[in-house]
Parts: C-alpha cells; structure tokens; sequence
C-alpha cells in the first residue's frame, strides 16, 4: 500500500513512510479512543480553569480599567489566568457535576459502551459551557458591565430558548447565578449533538492533518451538516451559516441533495445516523493555496487522497465565492 500512487501527476509532493503510517491509523482506529481520552482530559481541563476563574473573580470585578474592546479583556482575563499555579485547583471542590462519577463512565466508554460515551459528552458539555459563560460575563463586566446586566445579556444573546433536553445536565450552573427577582437560569444549548458527531469532528480532524501533509494542501475548514429526514417528525434548528441538505429516503436508491449535488446513498443506511462532511480550500487568483507554496494542485489530486482514505464517493463543487472569500468544496457522506 503506497501512497505515492496518489501522485500520478507527480504534482504532489512525496509521500514519506510516517504520512503513510498515520493513514494506516486513522483507517484502522477511527479515533474513537482516542476521542474519549481527549474528552476526558478537556473536562478535567475546562473544571480547573474554570475553578480557578471563580475562585479569582472578586479580582476581575474590582478591576477599575474598563477595556473598549471585550477581546481586549478576554486577552486580559487569559493573561491573569496563565500566571496561577493552576495545580492547586480541583474540581473536586465544586459540584459542577458529580465528578466521582467519570471513572467509571470514561472505563464504561473506552469499551465502546454507547450510553458511557454520551453520558461522557453530556459530562464535557456541562465542563465546558460553565467555564465559557463564565468567562463571557466576566469579560462583560471588564468592559464596563455589572455583573447581573453582563449575566443577563450574554445568556439572552448567546443561548436561544425552546430547546430543553439539556437542561438538567446544566442545573448545577444555574445556582451560581441567581439574583433577587430573576428567574433560575436554565442553560438551553442551540444544538443537541450526538456522541456520534463529537467522534466524527474528531475523526474529520484527523482526517484533514494526514490530507494536507499528503497534498500539501492548505484545508482551511471542515464541516459537518445533518442531512433533514423526510421521515423525521421533528428537525434539528439549524445555523444559517451552514447549506442545508435533504436525504430523500426512497427505498431502492435514496441521495442526498446537497447544494445541487446528489450524493449516493445505501438504502441500508436509512436507519443510522447520516452526515454530510466537508472540506474546503482555498483560492487564490483562482489557484488552490498549499501550505508550503512551492507546489501546484488541484481539487482532483485532493479528492483523489480523500477517495483512498474514505474508500468511498467524493464529490467535488464548483469554486464558489462566501464571506471568507474564493472556495471550492469537497463532500462526501458518512454513516455512523
């Protein structure tokens, strides 16, 4: 099995035995693994920090120099952070969730246990939120802010209501902001992920590191879109800065439309989870952007990559201009 069989136009650069070696491990693994692991540190990650941003904030509010640019004191706060003796903080001290129980969810989910696996997600979700609100309204507050009006204007800006499934994972949340005459706060996430879709991000991650040192290819950006189901009584809200796609579930060939293209299905796959993924390059003056700028490719030589990694249909879009400039996409479907 030789890579450099991708590189018929010898317009690719050479393909050493370590790219080859990592393809050979994403094949096989498809992370999933390695997404628990990852997940696991990150919540153990997110409770530090955002242990030590509570425990610090009578600091941060007694700041007198008010910043004009909240990323300014976003800067400020990641600053003050970085130089605390962070070993001496411990989620264990703050029932963020009950901690005591992720070694046995993070033992349940590394044997491949679906319910461990979301229950681990829910666990990181509930990490990770707190510490970002958290920090939002502290850097509201920097910039001039009391703390109760910053609270109140980033939970109405960034969290939408009607979306409720979440809402008991983030209850412990809501007993640190709670003021006289306001309502407890209950965290409604815009979007409900599945533990496949956290997997699948990770795997697309991946991915995209072994495409770009095989081609040399500079992928700027991958996407993940959830196909709308005709049979589905309920769709997901989705972002509009996302195209949408829409699985026709006919029972001999079914396909995905996906901004124009008509992307194959298995009628065996109906009844899993399906996604659209993608990747993007970039273009200058028409030509696609490498890493390295010393060699010429095109969006054939990156799907052609893609086709052997995937084993599967890749399809390709016309170059197309967006808000972040000259384009041209690269999609295909996986089914989990």
């Amino acid at each position: 099995m030789n890579l450099q069989k991708l590189d018929k136009l010898q317009s690719l650069r050479r393909i050493d035995l370590k790219n080859e070696y990592k393809a050979y491990l994403w094949k096989k693994n498809k992370s999933h693994i390695k997404y628990i692991e990852s997940l696991s540190n990150h919540i153990y990650e997110c409770g530090l920090k955002f242990v030590a941003l509570w425990e610090n904030l009578d600091f941060f509010l007694a700041v007198k120099d008010k910043y004009d640019d909240v990323d300014d004191a976003k800067d400020f706060i990641e600053s003050c952070l970085a130089e605390l003796e962070e070993d001496k903080y411990s989620p264990f001290m703050h029932f963020l969730y009950k901690y005591s129980e992720l070694s046995e969810i993070i033992t349940n989910a590394l044997k491949k246990d679906d319910l461990a696996s979301i229950q681990l997600t829910c666990r990181f979700i509930v990490f990770a939120s707190t510490y970002d609100l958290l920090f939002e309204v502290v850097a509201k507050v920097l910039s001039g802010y009391t703390l109760d009006v910053a609270y109140y204007e980033i939970t109405n800006k960034i969290l939408p209501a009607d979306i409720s499934e979440l809402e008991q994972a983030h209850e412990h949340f809501s007993d640190y902001f709670v003021f006289a005459q306001e309502k407890e706060y209950k965290f409604t996430p815009y979007k409900l992920y599945t533990a496949n879709e956290y997997v699948l991000n990770y795997d697309i991650s991946a991915l995209v590191n072994i495409v770009s040192d095989i081609t040399d290819a500079n992928v700027y950006i991958y996407d993940i879109v959830i196909p709308d189901r005709e049979s589905k009584i309920f769709d997901e809200p989705s972002s509009e800065e996302v195209f949408p796609a829409k699985l026709y579930e006919y029972e001999s060939e079914p396909y995905i439309d996906y901004r124009g293209l008509k992307i194959e299905i298995s009628p065996d796959d109906l009844q899993k989870e399906i996604f659209v993924c993608s990747i993007y390059l970039d273009l200058d003056d028409g030509i696609i952007r490498t890493i390295s700028q010393k060699h010429d490719i095109t969006a054939e030589d990156v799907a052609q990559s893609l086709r052997y990694l995937l084993g599967k249909k890749v399809y390709i879009h016309p170059a197309s201009k967006t808000w972040a400039g000259n384009q041209i996409e690269i999609s295909w479907a996986e089914v989990i």
